[in-house]
């Protein structure tokens, strides 16, 4: 019996994992914008401004913790992961779109 009990408490337990998949270390991303143009930064509010990409809306936004903005200047192109609250909880610079040098003819 006590063999039984403990097969289902851990099965019961995996499934809760599987179908509520956060955990205390990691946010889970609800909401991804990519292509968004850093506009302004408050590291002391924790909070961010961006101009996105697609209709070039200007966007404010919670930061979740001031470790996520290290290295993030204005005018970076970055990639930004929004919790279920609309945090940001992760924010990924772009690489900017290379230049291709002009062709000499000669």
């Amino acid at each position: 019996m006590n063999v039984f009990a403990t097969v289902m408490i851990s099965g019961i337990c995996l499934m809760g994992a599987t179908i509520f998949p956060t955990c205390h270390d990691q946010a889970v991303a609800a909401t991804t914008l990519t292509g968004s143009l850093v506009e302004a930064i408050d590291s002391t509010g924790l909070s961010i401004t961006v101009k996105t990409a697609g209709d070039g809306e200007t966007l404010s936004m919670p930061v979740a913790s001031p470790e996520i903005m290290k290295g993030v200047t204005v005018g970076d192109q970055v990639s930004l992961e929004l919790d279920l609250q609309g945090r940001v909880v992760k924010i990924v610079k772009l690489s900017p779109a290379s230049k291709k040098a002009p062709e000499t003819q000669g």
